[in-house]
């Protein structure tokens, strides 16, 4: 028995030399820790709160529900957006073509001006 212990001694002291001198053991040793550490944690939290996978997987899938509408609401929202665009741009189209016809009404007036003050001498 006491030769056991003396090996399993030997084979503690032979892997904490072997995690000492490298780095990269160390750090693979640290990550286990933290990944146990923290799944001990959200066990232990589920087991004192009473909480249990089906509540926890409710609370996910309303929560779910919750986003695909916000979600559903927001594209919505941009066709609506995306629609008062069309109009603005058809509008803005509209805006431009009266002007063009403004603009060739008002040349026409003083072309024809330009003929009246001509034929009465003023120019």
């Amino acid at each position: 028995m006491s030769e056991s212990k003396e090996d399993i001694a030997a084979a503690v002291r032979e892997f904490f030399v072997a995690i000492k001198s490298s780095p990269n053991a160390m750090i693979l040793l640290l990550v286990f820790v933290c990944v146990g550490s923290s799944s001990l944690v959200t066990y232990f939290g589920f087991q004192l709160t009473g909480q249990n996978n089906k509540y926890y997987s409710e609370s996910l899938t309303n929560q779910l529900q919750v986003a695909n509408q916000q979600v559903k609401q927001f594209n919505e929202n941009i066709s609506v957006t995306n629609i008062a665009l069309s109009q603005l741009k058809e509008q803005f189209s509209d805006f431009k073509l009266m002007q063009s016809e403004i603009q060739n009404s008002i040349k026409d007036h003083e072309k024809r001006l330009i003929k009246i003050e001509v034929k009465e001498g003023i120019r």
